[in-house]
């Protein structure tokens, strides 16, 4: 709501004061959310008004920055109220007082970070909203059947020789972890030498690549249909990296790499193409795609941060505004990729990759659905027999007993939502007090 009401003052000729008022309020109101969103959002509000002054849009900053004050106020506020200093310290006397030296909260924060972006389901997501983008910038442009290009086709040096040093980076951070289960060299499991050895090939086929730019470039200027193969190419190195990861579970720090991975074959995808096409309107968009998910990343590792600084660790469920906006940056990512491929030659070409988007973007959302459909018996039998062990308990008080023993619950949302369950602190030690009993066990 905030960003479409700031695109919708921003386009105004005259910029009303009332305007900056009510989207001053909405942040201010929601950045009493709770602590982690005011974390995201004062990061996510930070990077928008740190690109609205390095393109000199006026409008947009002052309309972000009248938010991002707003949100400060909520933070000062948040900092000061008794509320928050109470739970504060009972979280550090339950849990114990986090290490919070640099080295611990770098290490933590990035390995946290990682966790995020390893979730399956967010590459999932991404990948339904750039399906969804690229179907519908192939049906609103009409495909060219010629190639008009501003210079020569060639392969980029800069752009492979970054993700050579990418790929590079990322090989000891992959070679340090030992499998639970290891049956290669020693140390990993089949999924993660699948990793291993891609990793290695990407190495192995950037150097390459690098090394013979020159005849590619020759092959790619004779051949016509040489582009299409090569981006063709591309493509279907995304498709099988994000494939690997919706196939079953893998440690995160593979999980990460194939997502991360795959968003570089996109990016060298878009950007080989936009070096030779023509249209500043399409590099645009490319550039909002890019900035959208850079600023994902960013607040993810911000939230991860604040965790990590506050209790030692992040859950899951505080990731999530950050993770619904790497997910959304699938959709400018598709519209781009959309934008740029309707230069292709061939309509039948043009023609599978609409049906190819379609089938992507139908699959995948019937599998959330279903998915999602399949824990609706799981939590009705958690609400009935939340339901018994509550009427228990007040019987059991009721009869004068202090120390309450229950039964444990066949299937418990507490562990799904990420969690303590009433076995443990702090759930525990608040039923307790809701209760008004001395003790809570629950008997296996």
């Amino acid at each position: 709501i905030y960003l479409a009401l700031t695109v919708w003052l921003a386009k105004r000729t005259r910029l009303p004061a009332w305007g900056l008022v009510a989207g001053g309020l909405l942040c201010f109101i929601t950045a009493g959310a709770s602590e982690m969103f005011l974390v995201f959002q004062l990061t996510f509000l930070s990077c928008c008004l740190l690109v609205s002054l390095a393109w000199r849009h006026r409008a947009y900053a002052r309309i972000l920055g009248v938010g991002w004050l707003a949100a400060l106020v909520g933070l000062m506020i948040q900092l000061n109220a008794p509320g928050v200093a109470i739970r504060a310290a009972f979280i550090d006397n339950l849990f114990g007082r986090p290490d919070r030296s640099l080295s611990a909260l770098l290490s933590k924060t990035f390995e946290g970070t990682l966790k995020a972006l390893g979730h399956p389901p967010i590459f999932a997501g991404f990948v339904l909203l750039m399906a969804v983008g690229l179907l519908t910038a192939l049906f609103a442009c009409r495909p060219q059947k010629t190639l008009k290009t501003s210079k020569s086709v060639e392969i980029i040096s800069p752009a492979w020789g970054l993700c050579l040093i990418f790929q590079l980076l990322w090989l000891p951070l992959l070679w340090s972890h030992v499998s639970d289960a290891p049956q290669f060299l020693g140390r990993f499991s089949l999924r993660y030498m699948v990793v291993i050895v891609l990793n290695l090939t990407f190495i192995l086929g950037f150097a390459v690549l690098l090394w013979q730019r020159g005849r590619i470039n020759a092959y790619l200027q004779r051949h016509e249909r040489g582009l299409p193969i090569f981006c063709n190419g591309l493509l279907l190195i995304f498709v099988f990296l994000f494939a690997l990861t919706q196939l079953g579970s893998i440690y995160y720090r593979a999980a990460s790499w194939l997502f991360l991975t795959a968003l570089i074959f996109l990016g060298l995808l878009c950007w080989q193409l936009s070096s030779f096409l023509p249209g500043a309107k399409t590099r645009k968009i490319g550039l909002l795609a890019l900035i959208l998910l850079m600023i994902g990343l960013v607040c993810t590792a911000a939230v991860v941060g604040a965790a990590v600084f506050g209790r030692g660790y992040a859950a899951s469920r505080i990731l999530a505004p950050g993770n619904s906006l790497l997910t959304l940056s699938g959709l400018a990512w598709g519209f781009f990729l959309g934008c740029l491929l309707k230069h292709l030659p061939g309509q039948a070409w043009i023609t599978r990759l609409k049906l190819a988007s379609l089938a992507t973007a139908f699959i995948i959302g019937l599998g959330i659905v279903l998915g999602q459909a399949a824990l609706a018996p799981d939590f009705q039998r958690y609400a009935q027999e939340w339901d018994a062990r509550h009427l228990d308990i007040i019987a059991q008080r009721d009869r004068g007993q202090t120390a309450i023993e229950t039964a444990p619950l066949s299937y418990d949302l507490a562990e799904y939502a990420g969690v303590t369950t009433l076995a443990r602190d702090p759930t525990n030690r608040c039923a307790k007090g809701y209760y008004g009993v001395e003790s809570i066990t629950v008997i296996d």
